[in-house]
């Protein structure tokens, strides 16, 4: 056959596949979320939203770079990215993110949300109460909420948010008018209440003193280690990766970013969007993963010589009142109520109060002095707890699945007297108990790996997005896929321990060089963000699928890297 002839058939039979099976992860060019308000964003004062956030002028100027020629920079880009979404939603307004570096040793960049008030007062026309609520926070999909007493200044339109959230019954439902003092204020009739919250309210209270609700700040925070670790490619790759996150409002826990399950497919080219999997045999693998992980636990130790398991901590702070209500005797009372008062709820001077879940470091004297001084109070406390006297009720909550005392289906009633020597003969178990249960989970990724379990979370969804952006901006998108293989290398710095499938930083850059030949699993099915090798299996496998569709975008290139520039602006 004519070389030529074939190799314009071998052509056409590479695009006809290509065209089938390629489908792009997210709705290309679709940059905001389906139900998009355009007070999801709010634009801040710098300087003031983070001296309310994180605890004054001071706390700012140590921990945050505002302003400079690296943050300047960013911006100029970040300018750029946000011109993308603007051509594309030019009837639609949205707030412009900004740039600020945090001083940390974390290599991270994060979007957030924060309490933003409505300066507005509710009244409940026909309650009689007299009461007044402080504070009560309000829901983006116009249900009501129980918010924080603190938030953030803002200059919403509450009138326009509340019309969007209370049912349309005007003027017999509710009016806006003002207080005596001239704030404003909405009166609200029985027949606007039907909110569990706002019924709840009205029952207890005659007004609620103000609103918030949870938005996004118009801040991209990004830590000075991400920056001296990563190319300026890489880093805008992460950048867009955030405002993939921010113009999404990932951070409001919308409906529509819920996560789900689906069976990963064999080849380069991934399929359209995944939907949610209902293959029998595909949901048994994901029941018994979720049932052993919702029972995991990290194995931290406390101070040598400790006699109970860290983890005993937390879960006498979330089941003190519980047991003590177990004590038939006065000293048992005064023993309990002295451990909760001094150690469990006291905040100003509890040296480990985020114990386990943050660690400790218990070779300074203060935190191991304090440890132990715990375990005093609780061995008086617990001591004088008599199983026998422990409600069933209280049993039930005791031996649940908790996720604070690992295994607490093992805990033996029968074979002591007390709870203190129940919990402290458990503890002792607990390092068998927590070895046998690493090994299930290790067979359960083994089968989901098998499986091919994929799930569909929000940072996959940002990876595909910021891959675009990336793309439009005409940087190299092969940057997109290093980013994952440094975070590989990072990781594997921090963590030694390998899960089953897992391969190594050096193992996943040889499988790229390969252009990834066989399937790469998830490996981290818990959080959101997978396994870095996945993530870069994930990079190659978009751009290989939608390279022609890539190719064929609009590219804005007013700017370009400069790797000279780069090292003189993250000099900090």
């Amino acid at each position: 056959m004519n070389p030529f002839l074939l190799a314009l058939i071998l052509l056409i039979s590479s695009c006809g596949t290509e065209a089938k099976k390629s489908s792009l992860q997210h709705d290309f060019g679709s940059f905001l979320p389906k139900n998009y308000k355009s007070y999801f964003w709010q634009e801040t004062e710098t300087k003031k939203y983070l001296s309310q956030s994180f605890g004054g002028d001071l706390v700012v100027d140590r921990n945050f770079i505002t302003e400079g020629p690296a943050v300047d920079h960013l911006n100029t880009w970040l300018s750029e990215m946000h011109d993308i979404v603007k051509t594309k939603f030019k009837r639609e307004k949205v707030t412009k993110p900004k740039v600020v570096i945090y001083k940390s040793r974390d290599i991270n960049a994060y979007v957030t949300a924060s309490s933003f008030c409505l300066d507005v007062k509710m009244k409940f026309v026909r309650s009689k109460s007299q009461k007044k609520l402080a504070s009560m926070g309000i829901g983006l999909a116009a249900n009501f909420k129980s918010g924080s007493n603190k938030c953030i200044s803002s200059n919403i339109d509450f009138k326009s948010i509340l019309k969007k959230a209370l049912p349309i019954k005007w003027p017999s439902c509710y009016r806006f008018t003002k207080d005596s003092s001239g704030k404003d204020l909405v009166e609200l009739s029985d027949s606007c209440i039907t909110d569990s919250h706002l019924q709840s309210a009205r029952r207890n209270y005659g007004e609620i003193e103000k609103f918030t609700m949870n938005l996004s700040p118009d801040i991209i925070f990004v830590s000075d280690s991400l920056l001296k670790n990563f190319t300026e490619e890489e880093t805008l790759g992460i950048l867009a990766h955030e405002l993939a996150h921010y113009y999404k409002g990932h951070a409001l826990s919308l409906s529509e970013h819920e996560a789900f399950n689906y069976r990963i497919d064999r080849y380069k080219n991934p399929s359209k969007k995944p939907k949610g999997n209902k293959d029998k045999k595909l949901q048994k693998v994901i029941t018994n993963l979720d049932d052993l992980q919702s029972e995991e636990t990290d194995f931290y130790k406390g101070p040598k010589g400790a006699m109970l398991h860290p983890r005993a901590y937390s879960y006498l702070k979330q089941m003190s009142y519980q047991i003590s209500s177990s004590c038939t005797e006065d000293a048992c009372r005064t023993a309990c109520l002295s451990l909760q008062n001094d150690i469990l709820y006291n905040s100003r001077s509890n040296l480990i109060y985020a114990f386990p879940e943050a660690r400790i470091d218990f070779t300074k004297p203060s935190y191991r002095d304090f440890y132990f001084h715990y375990e005093d109070l609780a061995k008086q406390c617990l001591s004088l707890v008599k199983n026998e006297n422990i409600s069933s009720f209280t049993r039930q909550l005791i031996t649940g699945p908790n996720y604070f005392v690992f295994a607490a289906n093992e805990l033996d009633f029968e074979s002591y007297e007390n709870f203190w020597d129940t919990l402290k003969a458990h503890s002792k178990e607990l390092s068998r108990i927590y070895l046998d249960h690493k090994k299930k989970i290790k067979t359960a990724i083994k089968a989901a790996n098998k499986a091919r379990l994929g799930i569909w979370t929000m940072e996959q969804e940002a990876d595909d997005i910021a891959l675009e952006i990336m793309q439009r901006l005409g940087l190299d998108i092969k940057a997109h896929t290093e980013i994952f293989l440094k975070f590989a290398d990072l990781s594997e710095a921090r963590n030694k321990e390998k899960m089953p499938g897992q391969l190594s930083a050096k193992e996943c850059r040889k499988q790229y060089a390969k252009g990834f030949p066989s399937f790469i699993p998830i490996i981290d099915y818990i959080d959101p963000h997978h396994d870095s090798c996945f993530r870069a299996y994930n990079s190659y496998r978009e751009r290989f699928a939608h390279r022609s569709k890539l190719r064929r975008l609009k590219i804005i290139d007013k700017l370009a890297p400069d790797a000279q520039l780069w090292m003189k602006l993250i000099a900090f």
